[in-house]
């Protein structure tokens, strides 16, 4: 009976117990595929990383990528990359000894006693401070094999997680990239840094081999440990970016929610005295003014960056690729502090401004337009448009990427050595580039809430050679050549209403709108500017070493010798002309 009882038991706990097994191989099983899948892409990813890395090593040359290790397990990875650049010593003044790099010598003889350098360096007469600055030189060379300069070492650290499921997505890895140490700065700039965090970067890499992810910047600041009023300041930033498997195509977005710059510049002191206070060294030129004495300043800050951006690069060209952004900034000021002020005068203020860029390839012809407008004031004057527009046309694509590759030989190019010589490069791309007649112009404008608008603009054109370049030496250097081709226009449109406005941007010590008023008058009598009712007109132009100033000719000697404007020339010719070059007439007044 007892093993009646129980017997259905023992009946029903099999299937259960069977079931359980069933899963437990199932959870099982999985987890082996997991693993298996997680150490393949491992695999993967490994390769992919190696590739981006020796190409990262192909741009910045060899000797900048110091240390590499890559430590694989089966879930995860580890790598370091430890990159170094040499940094050019600024050795204190005075004496302005010469770099050692460029010595002729400091190659020859790297390990020169320090003496004999302290020796040499005091023969200039008089010079003890030279003495000084020679003797820490030639140590420095001793200590650095020849080179000036310091070796700065960056350390890198990624922790990479393999997929198929890295950071709770679908891919094949997540990796997130941290500044591990600095070495190799100094004391001063480690201040600089003192309050500020290095960026990290989160990526997720796709199955297909693209990845995409965040950067996020901490808040922080920097201030200037000779000048601590000279700061900036700002709030968390995050850029977004997205990268095909080729890395041909790059799309993102930055959010930057404030930034807050302010610089004081040198103490309020003319010329004269600050040559003559170098000249009995009593201070070297960048030391921290004294407690209330005045100085320069200049404060800009920015809140609300926002923008996104989607580039494409055309055969691994980079510089001006072919894309678009756009964006806003909620408010954005600029203001100045001059000689003999004691507070922030405002210059530029502008709240919802909108911007956007756009490049196209037009044939292998790059042309790029870059636009901005919003509601804003010029020095406290308010507009209800102002408006800045910039474009560059017929750049040649090959031309601007043989100046892609010059610029990344400039930046494998150890500091304190030469660059490599490429004069026959250069001048062969100058050429293509001059001969494609690219164009570049900007134009600024201002709509003030009456409908009064004023504009200024300037264009400069590369034309074909004029037909006097014929008789040019064949070996004229080409920026002379260039200079032949070279076409510049601009013109003006200030209502007198603007006086104040302009008077504020200038924010010089006795330029008010009634003097600027004054010399527009004078300007308009010489003929430089025209009188449009209560508006001032003007335009110049520049071509084939002609100038023209309002449509008529306009010689150099008349603003250089205080002559009349172009109307006045011819009239004033036959009594103000001194071995053929126009002075002052007899009724002219030198020019402000």
């Amino acid at each position: 009976m007892a093993c009646a009882a129980f017997a259905p038991a023992r009946t029903e706990g099999a299937p259960v117990n069977k079931n359980l097994g069933r899963a437990l191989a199932v959870v099982a099983a999985l987890g082996v595929l997991y693993a298996g899948t997680s150490m393949w892409l491992g695999k993967r990813v490994e390769a992919r990383y190696t590739t981006l890395l020796d190409r990262l090593e192909s741009q910045l040359g060899a000797d900048k990528v110091a240390e590499r290790h890559y430590d694989r397990g089966v879930f995860g990875a580890t790598s370091t990359v430890v990159l170094q650049f040499r940094v050019s010593d600024s050795v204190p003044e005075p004496g302005e000894a010469p770099s050692p790099s460029e010595g002729a010598d400091a190659g020859a003889a790297p390990h020169a006693d320090a003496a004999s350098g302290a020796e040499a360096a005091a023969s200039a007469p008089g010079d003890a401070a030279s003495a000084a600055v020679g003797a820490a030189t030639a140590q420095k060379l001793a200590q650095t094999g020849g080179h000036a300069g310091n070796t700065v070492r960056i350390t890198l650290r990624d922790d990479i997680r393999h997929g198929p499921l890295a950071g709770w997505r679908p891919g094949a890895a997540r990796i997130r990239t941290q500044v591990v140490s600095v070495e190799g700065i100094g004391d001063e700039t480690r201040k600089l840094f003192a309050k500020a965090r290095a960026p990290e970067f989160v990526t997720y890499v796709g199955f297909g081999g693209g990845y995409d992810g965040r950067m996020s910047l901490p808040a922080g600041e920097m201030a200037d440990p000779q000048r601590p009023a000279s700061r900036a300041q700002w709030q968390a930033a995050e850029y977004d970016y997205r990268v095909n498997a080729d890395a041909t195509h790059v799309s993102g977005a930055l959010r930057w929610p404030q930034l807050d710059f302010h610089a004081e510049g040198p103490a309020d002191q003319s010329a004269d005295a600050a040559e003559e206070e170098s000249a009995d060294a009593a201070a070297p030129a960048t030391q921290a003014p004294a407690p209330g004495q005045p100085t320069t300043a200049v404060e800009i800050a920015l809140k609300g960056l926002s923008m996104r951006f989607d580039y494409r690069e055309v055969a691994g060209q980079w510089l001006m690729a072919p894309g678009k952004a756009d964006g806003q900034i909620d408010e954005l000021t600029f203001a100045h502090r001059g000689e003999a002020q004691t507070a922030l005068q405002p210059a530029l203020a502008m709240k919802g401004l909108r911007f956007d860029a756009e490049t196209v390839d037009n044939g292998g012809l790059l042309d790029t337009v870059v636009r901005a407008a919003g509601a804003g004031s010029l020095a406290g004057a308010e507009f209800k448009e102002l408006r800045y527009e910039s474009r560059v046309t017929r750049i040649d694509a090959q031309a601007l990427a043989t100046a892609q590759r010059m610029l990344m030989a400039f930046m494998k190019a150890d500091a304190g050595k030469p660059a490599p010589d490429n004069e026959a490069q250069m001048q062969a791309m100058i050429e293509r580039f001059l001969s494609a007649k690219p164009t570049y112009s900007d134009r600024y404008s201002a709509t003030a809430n009456d409908g009064q608008k004023g504009e200024f603009g300037y264009s400069l054109v590369v034309g074909d050679l004029p037909a006097t370049a014929a008789a040019l030496p064949p070996d004229i250097p080409w920026a002379v050549r260039a200079m032949q081709r070279l076409q510049v226009k601009a013109d003006l449109r200030l209502p007198k209403s603007f006086g104040p406005a302009v008077a504020g941007m200038l924010n010089s010590p006795g330029v008010t709108a009634a003097e600027l008023t004054q010399m527009a008058d004078e300007f308009v009598r010489r003929g430089w500017l025209k009188q449009d009712g209560e508006v001032w007109t003007g335009s110049a132009e520049y071509a084939q070493g002609a100038l023209q100033v309002n449509g008529q000719p306009f010689s150099l000697a008349q603003l250089l010798m205080g002559g009349g404007g172009p109307e006045a020339g011819a009239a004033e010719e036959d009594d103000s002309t001194v071995d053929g070059v126009a002075g002052p007439g007899p009724q002219s007044t030198p020019a402000r």
